[in-house]
C-alpha cells in the first residue's frame, strides 16, 4: 500500500514492476542462492582452521554483505532491464527515474521522522546502490532506450488509489504523534518527547537518541515473574544478564512486573530494563528497553503510560486513507498541508507523497494526494 500511494502515475507503478521483472529475468535469486551455499561452505571450513572469534566474526560480516539482498550490480542490472521494459511496453521510460526519487525522498523523510538525520550505511556497506546515484542513472538510461510511447496514465491511476487506506491498518495498530492505540487489542501507551514511534508486523519500536524500546508480547501462563525472565532471556541471547528481583507493581489498574539489569555494549555500559503487564489472566505484553548508562531513566513515563482502551476510545482508532484533490485558486502548499491527518512535518510529508520541491507552484486544476482520517 505504501508504494502504490508514493507512486503519482501508473507508469510508476509499472516502472516498479518492471525493475522485479528484471531481477527474476536476470536470475538473481538463483545468484543470490548460490552464494549463500558458498558463503555457508566457506565459513564452515574458516571456523574448522582458525579459532578465532574475531576472524570468524569478521569473516561472518563479509559473507553476510555478500548475500543479504541484491548486489549494487545486481539493483542497477535490474534497474537497466525495467527502464528497458518500461519503454517497451509504451510507458514514458523516465517514469523508473521519477519513482526511484520518490522512494529515496521518502526513505530521507522516515529517517528524519525517526530521529536519525540523513544518517545512512556507508555506500561501500550497502545492498543498494546510492539513491541519487541510481535515480541520475536510470534518468540517462532513460534517454536512450528507444521508447515506444510516453504514457503516464496520472489521471487515472490518482483516481484507483483516491480511498485507499494510509499507514497503519488499525487491526495492527496506529501511531499518532507519540500516542500507540491498538483498538483490537485495547491497550495504548505514549512514548517520550524526543522519541519516534515505528509499527511493524509483531512490535512496536520507541527510538531516540538516548535509547530504545519495543513493545511486543509473548507467551503467558500466568506469573509475570517468570515472564519477565524469559523477555531477558530472549533479550539477551547467550548472554546472562543478571537483573535480580523482579519488582511487583500496578500501573494504570494493570497488574505489572519489572526488573533491569546492566551490561557491556560495545559503545560502553548500558541498562536494560523489562516492565510486564498483564491484561488478562492469559494475556500479557511487555517493554523492554537499552539506555546508556548516563540516560538515566528516560523511558519512566513509557513504563506508566501503558494502560487499557476504554470501548469509546478504541471505536475511535481510525485509519488514515489517501483523499486525491484539485488544487483550488488560492491554495499553496502550506495551506494542503495542513490538512495532512498528521500532527508532525505535515509539509514534508505532503510534499514527498507528491513528488514536489519545496518551492513548486501549484495550479488550480492541479491533482494533489492529501491523508485524512
Amino acid at each position: 500500500r505504501g508504494l502504490l500511494t508514493l507512486a503519482n502515475s501508473e507508469a510508476e507503478l509499472a516502472g516498479v514492476l518492471a525493475h522485479e521483472i528484471g531481477h527474476i529475468t536476470a536470475r538473481h535469486s538463483a545468484e543470490r542462492y548460490s552464494q549463500s551455499i558458498l558463503a555457508g561452505l566457506g565459513m564452515a571450513v574458516l571456523s574448522a582452521a582458525v579459532n578465532e572469534p574475531g576472524v570468524t566474526r569478521a569473516a561472518g560480516l563479509g559473507s553476510e554483505l555478500v548475500i543479504k539482498s541484491y548486489s549494487r550490480s545486481q539493483e542497477y542490472q535490474a534497474d537497466d532491464l525495467g527502464v528497458s521494459y518500461l519503454a517497451r511496453g509504451g510507458y514514458d521510460p523516465i517514469a523508473a527515474s521519477s519513482m526511484l526519487a520518490s522512494l529515496a525522498a521518502q526513505s530521507s523523510l522516515e529517517a528524519k521522522i525517526q530521529g536519525r538525520g540523513d544518517q545512512k550505511s556507508p555506500n561501500w556497506a550497502s545492498t543498494h546502490p546510492d539513491p541519487a546515484s541510481r535515480v541520475t542513472r536510470a534518468a540517462q538510461r532513460a534517454t536512450v532506450s528507444a521508447p515506444t510511447g510516453k504514457l503516464r496514465n496520472r489521471d487515472a491511476f490518482l483516481s484507483a488509489i483516491d480511498g485507499m487506506m494510509y499507514d497503519d491498518d488499525p487491526h495492527q495498530g496506529m501511531v499518532d504523534g507519540q500516542e500507540f492505540r491498538h483498538p483490537d487489542l485495547k491497550l495504548g501507551f505514549t512514548a517520550p518527547a524526543g522519541f519516534a514511534l515505528s509499527n511493524g508486523s509483531d512490535a512496536v519500536t520507541i527510538s531516540g537518541s538516548t535509547g530504545q524500546a519495543q513493545f511486543s508480547g509473548a507467551k503467558y501462563d500466568g506469573n509475570l515473574e517468570s515472564y519477565v525472565a524469559s523477555v531477558f532471556k530472549t533479550v539477551g541471547g547467550e548472554t546472562v544478564l543478571n537483573f535480580g528481583k523482579v519488582q511487583r507493581t500496578t500501573i494504570n489498574g494493570l497488574g505489572a512486573a519489572y526488573a533491569s539489569a546492566t551490561a557491556n555494549a560495545a559503545s560502553g555500559p548500558v541498562v536494560v530494563t523489562v516492565y510486564a503487564y498483564e491484561f488478562a489472566p492469559d494475556t500479557a505484553y511487555h517493554l523492554f528497553s537499552i539506555t546508556p548508562s548516563a540516560s538515566g531513566r528516560v523511558f519512566d513515563s513509557l513504563f506508566a503510560s501503558v494502560r487499557r482502551l476504554s470501548a469509546s476510545e478504541a471505536a475511535a482508532v481510525k485509519p488514515r486513507s489517501v483523499r486525491v484533490v484539485s488544487v483550488s485558486k488560492g491554495d499553496t502548499i502550506a495551506s494542503l498541508a495542513t490538512r495532512m491527518a498528521y500532527r508532525d512535518f505535515r509539509t514534508e510529508r505532503f510534499l514527498t507523497l507528491n513528488a514536489l520541491a519545496a518551492n513548486a507552484v501549484l495550479k488550480p486544476g492541479q491533482k494533489v494526494k492529501i491523508i485524512t482520517w
